[in-house]
C-alpha cells in the first residue's frame, strides 16, 4: 500500500535536502543556508508526524490481505443479516474505500478516512486510523467518511456509541447495508438506493450509479452511462 500523498511529498523534499550539491560560488548569505536547513528539519518533522499517525512502516502482503478480508467478511455478514445483495456491497466497498492492489484491482481498505470530501487517507492499522479520527474530531472536524463503506460521522454519529464503533468493519458494513435497504424502500430500486447512498444531488448520484454498475458488469454496455 502506498504512502499518502503528504508522505510522498515530504520524502521528495527530504531527498532533495540530503543530496543537494554545493553551489559553484561561495555563499555570501548565511541566512539562506540556515533557512534551507530549517526547511529540511521541518520536512523531517512532518514525515515523522505522518509516519507516527499513519503507522508508515511497510505492511507485508499477508497482513495486507488480512486487512482487506475484514471488509469482505463484514460485507458477507451484513448481506446475510439484511438481505442486501452481497454483489452490491462488494461493488460499493472498493468504490468507497478502495486501494489499488497488485494487478490493478481495487479492494476495500477498512482503515480509510476522507475529510470534507478532499481525498482519502488509507492508514496501515486500525489504531492509526482511530487515533487520526479522534484527532480530527478533537479539532472540531466532523465531516468525515469512515471505514469500509465510508459512512459519514457527521450525519450518522448518533447511531454509534463512539467513533471507534463506526470504524469497526462489521458495524460499518451492517449500517451501510441498512441504509441501502431503507433507500431501496424509498426509491423502489437498488439503483436508486445506490444513488442516495452517495448523494442527494441527482447529477452526482447518476454518475455514481454508473460507476457501481460498471463494477457489477464491467464488460457490458450500460444504458445511460458513457
Amino acid at each position: 500500500m502506498r504512502l499518502s500523498s503528504t508522505c510522498s511529498w515530504v520524502l521528495v523534499r527530504l531527498s532533495r535536502c540530503s543530496r543537494s550539491k554545493p553551489r559553484s560560488r561561495p555563499r555570501d548569505d548565511g541566512a539562506h543556508a540556515v533557512h534551507r536547513q530549517r526547511l529540511c528539519l521541518l520536512a523531517g518533522l512532518a514525515l515523522a508526524l505522518v509516519a507516527h499517525r499513519a503507522a508508515a512502516d511497510p505492511i507485508n502482503a499477508k497482513d495486507a490481505a488480512a486487512q482487506v478480508a475484514r471488509c469482505d467478511s463484514a460485507a458477507i455478514a451484513a448481506s446475510y443479516r439484511t438481505g442486501v445483495p452481497l454483489r452490491l456491497l462488494r461493488a460499493l466497498a472498493p468504490a468507497e474505500s478502495g486501494i489499488v492492489a497488485r494487478g490493478g484491482r481495487h479492494v476495500a481498505w477498512p482503515w480509510t478516512l476522507n475529510t470534507n470530501g478532499h481525498g482519502s487517507f488509507h492508514f496501515r492499522s486500525q489504531a492509526a486510523a482511530q487515533a487520526h479520527l479522534q484527532s480530527l474530531l478533537a479539532d472540531g472536524i466532523d465531516n468525515i467518511d469512515v471505514g469500509c463503506m465510508q459512512v459519514n460521522w457527521h450525519w450518522h454519529h448518533a447511531e454509534f456509541v463512539s467513533p471507534a464503533a463506526l470504524l469497526n468493519p462489521d458495524n460499518n458494513a451492517l449500517y451501510a447495508a441498512l441504509l441501502l435497504k431503507a433507500y431501496r424502500i424509498q426509491t423502489g430500486t437498488w439503483s436508486g438506493a445506490v444513488g442516495l447512498y452517495h448523494t442527494h444531488n441527482p447529477i452526482l448520484a447518476a454518475r455514481y450509479q454508473c460507476r457501481i454498475a460498471r463494477e457489477l458488469v464491467p464488460d457490458a454496455a450500460i444504458q445511460g452511462c458513457e
